[in-house]
């Protein structure tokens, strides 16, 4: 009990509650979904999770691990594909 007293005492929990959507993200990140998952189940953007890793981001109740990259294909990149499909 004294370790997880002193381990926590400069962590701050009850000024700034989460909201009941923040909450329930960290429950989900908690659990193991990963981002998409979490966009799906819960049925909210990339722009307002993104908003809501930065809330828990902020109170220190979360970390980044990684950064993942949206990405589209060029011209080139469809011409590629559709050739690719044709042979």
């Amino acid at each position: 009990f004294n370790y997880l007293k002193d381990a926590t005492k400069d962590l701050d929990f009850s000024s700034g509650e989460l909201d009941g959507i923040s909450a329930q993200v960290a429950m989900l990140v908690y659990s193991g979904m990963d981002t998409h998952s979490i966009e799906n189940m819960i049925n909210i953007s990339n722009k307002q999770i993104e908003s809501i890793y930065d809330k828990l981001i902020e109170k220190k109740l979360v970390e980044v691990v990684t950064v993942r990259r949206e990405v589209k294909l060029t011209t080139k990149g469809v011409r590629f594909v559709n050739e690719s499909v044709k042979t």
